[in-house]
């Protein structure tokens, strides 16, 4: 169960920053479309380490605490996982432990991150869009929707 546990840890971290990366991108469409003149400012060389920084030390946390609270749990000796990675609900089925705690902290994982990053999207992109229709001229605002039409198709998909 050992390179389960690291295939875990790592598969939920690398979602896990996924996820809150398109929130730091919207954050930077934001910056980038209301806020054009303090762009370079706001949006320095220092605070987007900080902000990857961030995200990752965020997602290796919220991992290293999930992928804990399922290695810490008893196996019976079949160890044949029907699925096609180690994921989390199938290693959960052979677990001859009681899982409720695991299902509270995968609930509350599942649910706060994504959420959280649903929100603060959905926020940013009020904001631009509030701000690209205010625009006088059909250029401007062809060329800011033009910005963030990439991203914004992401965050669709």
């Amino acid at each position: 169960y050992n390179l389960c546990a690291v295939q875990m840890f790592f598969f939920g971290a690398f979602a896990d920053v996924e996820c809150v990366m398109l929130s730091v991108m919207a954050y930077d469409c934001y910056v980038a479309i209301c806020n054009p003149l303090l762009y370079t400012t706001v949006m320095s060389g220092r605070v987007c380490t900080q902000l990857l920084a961030i995200v990752y030390i965020q997602s290796l946390v919220y991992s290293a605490i999930v992928t804990y609270c399922t290695i810490r749990l008893s196996f019976c000796n079949f160890n044949i996982i029907n699925h096609f990675f180690c994921d989390f609900p199938p290693l959960l089925a052979l677990s001859t432990s009681d899982i409720t705690i695991n299902e509270i902290v995968m609930l509350t994982y599942s649910s706060c991150v994504p959420g959280f990053n649903i929100v603060t999207v959905f926020l940013a992109y009020s904001y631009i869009i509030n701000t690209i229709l205010r625009m006088k001229s059909a250029k401007g605002r062809l060329k800011a929707f033009s910005t963030c039409a990439s991203h914004l198709t992401t965050v669709a998909i």
